[in-house]
């Protein structure tokens, strides 16, 4: 049985060509292939960062899948609006992952673990919330543009999601210049080299993801940013499958080929865990910091509000440690370090004083 299909029905779910099943089911495929060898390797290399590139393959795999199904009754909607939206926001978590990988690529490879003045980790969340936020961009105008049957809600939603996609780009273009600067530098012997050559694979494996997304994205900027539903390149599947399915395949299979748990290994191979009390404890650092700038340095505190270290009455303060998310100012003493049970000062209100071992946040020696 055949699709049935009518372009000239008001009801045509596809408005500019009859959709073919055939490429669609195939394409399902190759990302449900790509989707199960991420699974496999994020499992066999222990890198549980790398279910955000999962998640763009599973969103991939689906999309098509629906956009395989819908095209059976292109005459009622059945699955187009969904394969739709997967199918334009899937690449978000591909450009997500790359800025994930590479962050742990400085933090493995440069003894600062910083580059351009900007710390891995920092670089890494800074460039993921950027994502984020063309996401929401992009998924108010994809929403926008399901409304097939409100003409203008389409034109604005193609304004929106265009927007979106150009400042994606923007921020690709932004990245890469980052990513160029950490090739240069490792080129020029400044890394830790004894580590091998695996940031070569991984850093032009870089490149070339971000450069397939960017044929993606052009493609979607020539067909939406004149804000007509009917172009030239609305008007032929093929183009589709050549400049949106062709080049997001790749983007993520580039990474099954050079995974970066295949290189990534050791210490350093990833960003340091912290525990809850570790995170709070650090929360009320910054905080205290921003109260207090320039007031010291800290020495923490145990659970019972003593300093940790203290052996015979003598703080041994270690730098930034933390223990019960408490901390004591750390200060030079001229006679001598106080000793044990001395008059301690509040942290944040240098007038208020009490006795050693009642409870504070913060303390400070006197």
């Amino acid at each position: 049985m055949g699709n049935i299909c009518d372009l000239n029905s008001k009801d045509a779910v596809y408005k500019n060509y009859c959709a073919q099943t055939a490429p669609a089911a195939i394409f399902s495929a190759l990302y449900a292939m790509i989707l199960l060898g991420h699974i496999a390797q994020a499992v066999i290399y222990k890198k549980v960062f790398c279910w955000v590139v999962g998640m763009a393959a599973l969103w991939e795999t689906v999309g098509y899948i629906a956009r395989a199904w819908s095209t059976r009754d292109q005459l009622h909607e059945s699955g187009e609006s969904i394969a739709d939206l997967l199918v334009l926001l899937a690449p978000l978590w591909v450009n997500a992952f790359v800025y994930m990988v590479f962050g742990r690529i400085v933090y493995y490879y440069l003894p600062e673990k910083k580059i351009a003045g900007i710390k891995a980790i920092s670089m890494a969340k800074w460039f993921v919330w950027l994502d984020v936020s063309t996401f929401i961009i992009q998924i108010i105008g994809g929403i926008m543009t399901q409304n097939k049957d409100n003409i203008d809600s389409v034109k604005t939603g193609l304004r929106f999601y265009t927007a979106g996609i150009a400042l994606q780009e923007v921020f690709i273009l932004g990245f890469t210049g980052v990513a160029i600067r950490f090739h240069y530098l490792m080129a020029s012997g400044h890394g830790n080299l004894e580590r091998g050559n695996g940031w070569k694979r991984l850093i032009f494996t870089t490149y070339a993801s971000l450069t397939f997304i960017t044929i993606r994205i052009c493609f979607r900027l020539a067909e939406f940013a004149s804000g007509k539903v009917d172009t030239v390149l609305t008007t032929k599947e093929v183009y589709f499958y050549i400049f949106e399915a062709t080049p997001m395949f790749f983007a993520l299979f580039v990474w099954n080929i050079t995974h970066p748990g295949s290189i990534l290994r050791g210490p350093d191979s990833d960003f340091p865990k912290m525990t809850r009390a570790q995170k709070k404890a650090a929360k009320i650092e910054r905080s205290w910091r921003k109260t207090n700038k320039g007031a010291g340095d800290f020495i923490p505190l145990t659970s019972n509000g003593a300093p940790t270290g203290v052996n015979g009455g003598f703080p041994a303060p270690p730098n930034n440690a933390y223990n019960g998310g408490q901390y004591v100012q750390q200060q030079t003493f001229s006679q001598g370090p106080p000793q044990y049970g001395q008059h301690q000062q509040h942290a944040y209100s240098q007038q208020h004083q009490q006795p050693y071992g009642q409870q504070n946040h913060y303390q400070a020696y006197n």
